[in-house]
Protein backbone atom coordinates (compact mmCIF):
# COMPACT_ATOMS: atom_id res chain seq x y z
CA UNK A 1 0.00 0.00 0.00
CA UNK A 2 2.77 2.45 0.92
CA UNK A 3 4.57 1.69 -2.36
CA UNK A 4 1.37 2.32 -4.34
CA UNK A 5 0.83 5.65 -2.60
CA UNK A 6 4.39 6.70 -3.38
CA UNK A 7 3.87 5.86 -7.04
CA UNK A 8 0.69 7.94 -7.16
CA UNK A 9 2.38 10.94 -5.50
CA UNK A 10 5.32 10.67 -7.87
CA UNK A 11 2.97 10.63 -10.86
CA UNK A 12 1.15 13.72 -9.64
CA UNK A 13 4.42 15.59 -9.11
CA UNK A 14 5.60 14.70 -12.61
CA UNK A 15 2.33 15.96 -14.07
CA UNK A 16 2.66 19.36 -12.40
CA UNK A 17 4.32 22.26 -14.30
CA UNK A 18 8.00 22.33 -13.46
CA UNK A 19 9.97 25.49 -12.68
CA UNK A 20 12.59 26.61 -15.19
CA UNK A 21 16.14 25.53 -14.53
CA UNK A 22 19.50 26.44 -15.96
CA UNK A 23 19.30 23.38 -18.23
CA UNK A 24 16.40 25.03 -20.09
CA UNK A 25 18.93 27.43 -21.61
CA UNK A 26 22.29 25.82 -22.46
CA UNK A 27 24.18 29.13 -22.79
CA UNK A 28 23.01 32.56 -21.62
CA UNK A 29 24.40 36.06 -21.15
CA UNK A 30 22.97 39.50 -20.25
CA UNK A 31 22.33 42.23 -22.81
CA UNK A 32 21.74 45.70 -21.34
CA UNK A 33 21.48 49.22 -22.76
CA UNK A 34 20.41 52.77 -21.84
CA UNK A 35 19.22 55.54 -24.16
CA UNK A 36 18.78 59.23 -23.46
CA UNK A 37 15.11 59.95 -24.27
CA UNK A 38 15.18 63.73 -23.79
CA UNK A 39 13.23 65.30 -26.66
CA UNK A 40 12.25 61.93 -28.16
CA UNK A 41 8.65 61.24 -29.20
CA UNK A 42 8.81 57.69 -30.59
CA UNK A 43 10.41 54.39 -29.58
CA UNK A 44 10.80 51.75 -32.29
CA UNK A 45 11.44 48.21 -31.04
CA UNK A 46 12.32 45.24 -33.30
CA UNK A 47 12.34 42.40 -30.80
CA UNK A 48 12.33 39.17 -32.86
CA UNK A 49 12.12 35.98 -30.72
CA UNK A 50 11.80 36.00 -26.93
CA UNK A 51 9.65 37.44 -24.17
CA UNK A 52 9.11 41.20 -24.37
CA UNK A 53 7.81 43.56 -21.69
CA UNK A 54 7.65 47.34 -22.08
CA UNK A 55 6.54 49.55 -19.19
CA UNK A 56 5.97 53.28 -19.26
CA UNK A 57 7.34 55.18 -16.27
CA UNK A 58 6.64 58.70 -15.08
CA UNK A 59 9.37 61.25 -14.42
CA UNK A 60 12.01 59.40 -16.43
CA UNK A 61 14.13 60.74 -19.31
CA UNK A 62 15.82 57.43 -20.13
CA UNK A 63 14.99 54.17 -21.84
CA UNK A 64 16.48 51.30 -19.87
CA UNK A 65 16.81 47.89 -21.49
CA UNK A 66 17.50 44.70 -19.55
CA UNK A 67 17.84 41.47 -21.48
CA UNK A 68 18.92 37.86 -21.24
CA UNK A 69 20.18 36.10 -24.37
CA UNK A 70 19.90 32.33 -24.78
CA UNK A 71 21.56 30.10 -27.38
CA UNK A 72 22.44 26.44 -27.97
CA UNK A 73 26.21 27.16 -27.96
CA UNK A 74 28.72 29.90 -27.16
CA UNK A 75 29.36 30.88 -30.79
CA UNK A 76 25.67 31.45 -31.44
CA UNK A 77 25.33 33.31 -28.14
CA UNK A 78 27.96 35.83 -29.27
CA UNK A 79 25.94 36.48 -32.43
CA UNK A 80 22.85 37.63 -30.48
CA UNK A 81 23.11 41.41 -30.50
CA UNK A 82 21.19 44.25 -28.89
CA UNK A 83 21.55 47.42 -30.94
CA UNK A 84 20.37 50.93 -30.05
CA UNK A 85 20.30 54.14 -32.04
CA UNK A 86 18.69 57.57 -32.24
CA UNK A 87 17.59 59.38 -35.38
CA UNK A 88 16.04 62.75 -34.72
CA UNK A 89 13.20 62.33 -32.25
CA UNK A 90 12.97 58.52 -32.72
CA UNK A 91 14.79 55.95 -30.58
CA UNK A 92 15.58 52.49 -31.93
CA UNK A 93 16.08 49.16 -30.16
CA UNK A 94 16.86 46.25 -32.45
CA UNK A 95 17.59 42.61 -31.70
CA UNK A 96 19.72 40.59 -34.08
CA UNK A 97 19.68 36.78 -33.80
CA UNK A 98 21.40 34.31 -36.15
CA UNK A 99 19.34 32.50 -38.76
CA UNK A 100 19.41 28.73 -39.21
CA UNK A 101 17.58 25.47 -38.67
CA UNK A 102 17.44 24.70 -34.96
CA UNK A 103 16.22 21.34 -33.74
CA UNK A 104 16.49 22.37 -30.10
CA UNK A 105 17.14 25.57 -28.17
CA UNK A 106 16.59 28.16 -30.88
CA UNK A 107 18.38 31.42 -29.97
CA UNK A 108 16.30 34.20 -28.43
CA UNK A 109 16.58 37.35 -26.35
CA UNK A 110 14.16 38.12 -23.51
CA UNK A 111 13.75 41.87 -22.97
CA UNK A 112 12.37 44.13 -20.25
CA UNK A 113 12.22 47.79 -21.26
CA UNK A 114 11.35 50.82 -19.14
CA UNK A 115 10.52 53.94 -21.14
CA UNK A 116 9.08 57.41 -20.45
CA UNK A 117 5.29 57.22 -20.46
CA UNK A 118 5.00 60.00 -23.07
CA UNK A 119 6.58 57.95 -25.88
CA UNK A 120 4.66 56.45 -28.80
CA UNK A 121 5.69 52.84 -29.46
CA UNK A 122 6.19 51.07 -32.78
CA UNK A 123 6.88 47.41 -32.04
CA UNK A 124 7.72 44.49 -34.32
CA UNK A 125 7.91 41.05 -32.71
CA UNK A 126 8.24 37.62 -34.28
CA UNK A 127 7.51 35.19 -31.44
CA UNK A 128 7.15 35.03 -27.68
CA UNK A 129 4.72 36.45 -25.15
CA UNK A 130 4.44 40.21 -24.94
CA UNK A 131 3.22 42.77 -22.40
CA UNK A 132 3.01 46.54 -22.97
CA UNK A 133 1.57 49.08 -20.55
CA UNK A 134 1.62 52.73 -19.56
CA UNK A 135 2.71 54.51 -22.77
CA UNK A 136 1.20 57.20 -25.01
CA UNK A 137 0.26 55.09 -28.01
CA UNK A 138 1.04 51.77 -29.69
CA UNK A 139 1.45 50.39 -33.21
CA UNK A 140 2.20 46.66 -32.89
CA UNK A 141 2.98 44.01 -35.51
CA UNK A 142 3.27 40.59 -33.87
CA UNK A 143 3.55 37.13 -35.40
CA UNK A 144 2.82 34.72 -32.54
CA UNK A 145 2.52 34.66 -28.77
CA UNK A 146 0.09 35.87 -26.12
CA UNK A 147 -0.26 39.65 -25.81
CA UNK A 148 -1.38 41.91 -22.96
CA UNK A 149 -1.79 45.63 -23.71
CA UNK A 150 -3.16 48.04 -21.10
CA UNK A 151 -3.14 51.62 -19.90
CA UNK A 152 -2.46 53.25 -23.29
CA UNK A 153 -3.25 56.97 -23.44
CA UNK A 154 -3.89 57.77 -27.12
CA UNK A 155 -4.90 54.66 -29.03
CA UNK A 156 -3.79 51.21 -30.18
CA UNK A 157 -3.33 49.57 -33.57
CA UNK A 158 -2.39 45.87 -33.60
CA UNK A 159 -1.77 43.31 -36.32
CA UNK A 160 -1.48 39.89 -34.69
CA UNK A 161 -0.88 36.46 -36.18
CA UNK A 162 -1.79 33.99 -33.46
CA UNK A 163 -2.16 33.84 -29.70
CA UNK A 164 -4.44 35.31 -27.06
CA UNK A 165 -4.82 39.10 -27.17
CA UNK A 166 -6.06 41.22 -24.24
CA UNK A 167 -6.47 45.01 -24.51
CA UNK A 168 -7.75 47.22 -21.68
CA UNK A 169 -7.84 50.83 -20.51
CA UNK A 170 -7.20 52.65 -23.78
CA UNK A 171 -7.83 56.38 -24.12
CA UNK A 172 -8.55 56.50 -27.83
CA UNK A 173 -9.23 54.32 -30.85
CA UNK A 174 -8.51 50.57 -30.98
CA UNK A 175 -7.92 48.86 -34.33
CA UNK A 176 -7.15 45.12 -34.43
CA UNK A 177 -6.39 42.75 -37.31
CA UNK A 178 -6.18 39.35 -35.61
CA UNK A 179 -5.42 35.98 -37.17
CA UNK A 180 -6.29 33.38 -34.56
CA UNK A 181 -6.73 33.17 -30.81
CA UNK A 182 -9.15 34.75 -28.37
CA UNK A 183 -9.54 38.55 -28.34
CA UNK A 184 -10.72 40.54 -25.32
CA UNK A 185 -11.12 44.34 -25.30
CA UNK A 186 -12.48 46.46 -22.43
CA UNK A 187 -12.50 50.00 -21.04
CA UNK A 188 -11.92 51.95 -24.27
CA UNK A 189 -12.88 55.59 -24.85
CA UNK A 190 -12.62 55.62 -28.65
CA UNK A 191 -14.19 53.52 -31.41
CA UNK A 192 -13.19 49.85 -31.80
CA UNK A 193 -12.58 48.21 -35.20
CA UNK A 194 -11.88 44.47 -35.55
CA UNK A 195 -10.95 42.05 -38.33
CA UNK A 196 -10.63 38.51 -36.98
CA UNK A 197 -9.88 35.11 -38.43
CA UNK A 198 -10.82 32.70 -35.65
CA UNK A 199 -11.31 32.73 -31.91
CA UNK A 200 -13.72 34.24 -29.43
CA UNK A 201 -14.24 38.02 -29.41
CA UNK A 202 -15.30 39.86 -26.25
CA UNK A 203 -15.75 43.65 -26.13
CA UNK A 204 -17.19 45.45 -23.14
CA UNK A 205 -17.34 48.85 -21.47
CA UNK A 206 -16.61 51.17 -24.40
CA UNK A 207 -17.57 54.84 -24.65
CA UNK A 208 -17.92 54.72 -28.46
CA UNK A 209 -19.10 52.21 -31.05
CA UNK A 210 -17.78 48.85 -32.24
CA UNK A 211 -17.32 47.74 -35.85
CA UNK A 212 -16.47 44.15 -36.70
CA UNK A 213 -15.47 44.24 -40.35
CA UNK A 214 -15.06 40.48 -40.66
CA UNK A 215 -15.05 37.51 -38.30
CA UNK A 216 -14.27 34.03 -39.56
CA UNK A 217 -15.28 31.81 -36.67
CA UNK A 218 -15.84 32.00 -32.93
CA UNK A 219 -18.42 33.60 -30.69
CA UNK A 220 -18.88 37.39 -30.37
CA UNK A 221 -19.84 38.87 -26.98
CA UNK A 222 -20.60 42.61 -26.70
CA UNK A 223 -21.69 44.33 -23.48
CA UNK A 224 -22.04 47.99 -22.42
CA UNK A 225 -21.18 49.54 -25.77
CA UNK A 226 -21.40 53.35 -25.83
CA UNK A 227 -22.33 53.73 -29.52
CA UNK A 228 -23.44 51.76 -32.57
CA UNK A 229 -22.54 48.11 -33.15
CA UNK A 230 -21.98 47.10 -36.78
CA UNK A 231 -21.03 43.55 -37.73
CA UNK A 232 -20.40 43.53 -41.46
CA UNK A 233 -19.66 39.84 -41.96
CA UNK A 234 -19.66 36.91 -39.55
CA UNK A 235 -18.78 33.38 -40.59
CA UNK A 236 -19.74 31.04 -37.78
CA UNK A 237 -20.34 31.31 -34.06
CA UNK A 238 -22.96 32.90 -31.84
CA UNK A 239 -23.45 36.67 -31.45
CA UNK A 240 -24.71 38.29 -28.25
CA UNK A 241 -25.09 42.04 -27.70
CA UNK A 242 -26.34 43.67 -24.48
CA UNK A 243 -26.58 47.24 -23.23
CA UNK A 244 -25.91 48.97 -26.55
CA UNK A 245 -26.35 52.76 -26.56
CA UNK A 246 -26.83 52.97 -30.35
CA UNK A 247 -27.90 50.72 -33.23
CA UNK A 248 -27.22 46.99 -33.47
CA UNK A 249 -26.75 45.89 -37.07
CA UNK A 250 -25.57 42.55 -38.47
CA UNK A 251 -25.26 42.71 -42.25
CA UNK A 252 -24.19 39.13 -43.05
CA UNK A 253 -24.15 36.08 -40.79
CA UNK A 254 -23.17 32.52 -41.67
CA UNK A 255 -24.15 30.23 -38.80
CA UNK A 256 -24.82 30.60 -35.09
CA UNK A 257 -27.56 32.28 -33.12
CA UNK A 258 -27.96 36.04 -32.61
CA UNK A 259 -29.20 37.38 -29.26
CA UNK A 260 -29.58 40.97 -28.10
CA UNK A 261 -30.99 42.83 -25.13
CA UNK A 262 -31.33 46.49 -24.09
CA UNK A 263 -30.46 48.09 -27.44
CA UNK A 264 -31.41 51.79 -27.49
CA UNK A 265 -31.23 52.26 -31.29
CA UNK A 266 -32.60 50.24 -34.17
CA UNK A 267 -31.92 46.54 -34.68
CA UNK A 268 -31.23 44.99 -38.08
CA UNK A 269 -30.26 41.33 -38.29
CA UNK A 270 -30.44 38.72 -41.07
Amino acid sequence: MRFAILLIVAGVLLALPQASTASDCPHSAPRHATLDAAGATTLHVDARAGYLEIRGTSGSSEVRVKGEACAPNEDTLEDIELRTDRRGDTLYIEVETPDGNWRRHSPYLDLEIEAPEGLFLKVEDTSGNLKIEGVRGLDLDDNSGNIIVRDIADGVEIEDGSGELTISDVGGEVRVDDGSGSLEIEHVTGPVSIEDGSGEITVRDTEAGVEIVEDGSGSIELDHIGGDVLIQEDGSGSIRAENVAGDFIVERDGSGGIRYDDVEGRVEIP
